[in-house]
């Protein structure tokens, strides 16, 4: 869940000033699909463009809003309410979380996240709970 020296292809190719299809599985290039967002790693990426792909975020540490979500079992709707709350970052149209260090912790130590709602009281379940930007996360 930690995409660690990968980069999304749509920011790619705009930085790049490529046509959209350029990276494309056709045309030889080995892609992941996150939250309904193509990635692509770095390493995969032609050496005229990886300069370009150094200017991209990194997804080791930033991950699309809407696949936060579904990894952490939350409806998006009721995301947003705590958007002004966490660390964001704007791209033309995904909007990227930038993870702490505790979240990014526990996934490496193949941990699986899940969300806690405010009216669950029992948190006996999970190995840890760690509060994210306001938003209670347990881990299994």
């Amino acid at each position: 869940m930690i995409y660690e020296g990968y980069v999304l292809v749509s920011e790619l190719y705009k930085k790049c000033c490529v046509s959209s299809t350029l990276f494309r599985p056709e045309n030889g290039y080995k892609l992941e699909n996150i939250g309904g967002y193509r990635i692509i790693k770095k390493s995969d990426i032609p050496k005229k463009y990886i300069k370009k792909a150094n200017e991209c975020s990194n997804l080791g540490k930033y991950l699309p809003a809407r696949y936060f979500t579904d990894i952490i079992g939350m409806d998006e709707s009721y995301f947003y309410r705590f958007l002004n709350k966490i660390a964001t970052k704007k791209l033309t149209h995904v909007r990227l979380i930038e993870l702490n260090d505790d979240f990014i912790k526990h996934i490496k130590n193949k941990k699986t996240p899940c969300w806690i709602s405010a009216r669950e009281k029992n948190t006996d379940d999970f190995d840890d709970v760690i509060d994210f930007y306001g938003i209670k996360i347990g881990f299994y």
